[in-house]
């Protein structure tokens, strides 16, 4: 029954943009599952922990960074040969290395063959993360959104009586 739930899911699915209000010509869609549906991570390879909607994440603990650079990067060598066997390209731009904690070591993690660029802080999934796990980047992100909010209600109220 669960495959016969999977094979409705996947099969008989059809796709269109909308740009500018323009909508184009729906397209069948043969690979993949639709973004942030609650089943596209059921079928990440098991190697990628956490996952979220198309967000992936290799985690890999150790007190020795070969250890860990060698988890990780066999994490990788394996979403790309799913990635590739599901015929999906992996944007390699959007990869990064973040190491929590006090190493200041580079980690060298590849995406076919092209260096992933290490960071100091990320964003993921709404949170502003840093090597500490202190989250004042996350305050001083939420009070800068917040600002911004309020700058944009100030021009609306600006040089009038009120808003009704």
């Amino acid at each position: 029954m669960l495959f016969l739930h999977i094979h409705s899911f996947l099969g008989d699915r059809f796709a269109r943009m909308k740009v500018n209000g323009l909508v184009g010509d729906c397209i069948e869609s043969f690979l993949g599952t639709s973004a942030g549906t609650v089943l596209g991570p059921l079928f990440a390879p098991a190697c990628i922990l956490p996952k979220f909607a198309d967000d992936f994440v290799a985690v890999s603990v150790d007190s020795e960074d070969k250890h860990m650079v060698r988890n990780l990067q066999q994490s990788v060598n394996e979403l790309v040969t799913w990635s590739q066997e599901c015929g999906m390209a992996l944007n390699n731009s959007k990869a990064k290395v973040m190491v929590f904690g006090d190493s200041t070591d580079s980690i060298d993690i590849n995406i076919n063959g092209n260096a992933v660029e290490q960071v100091d802080t990320q964003k993921y999934l709404g949170v502003m993360l840093d090597p500490q796990l202190n989250f004042s980047l996350q305050a001083d992100f939420a009070v800068s959104k917040v600002k911004r909010a309020a700058a944009k209600v100030y021009l609306l109220y600006d040089g009038r009586e009120g808003i009704p």
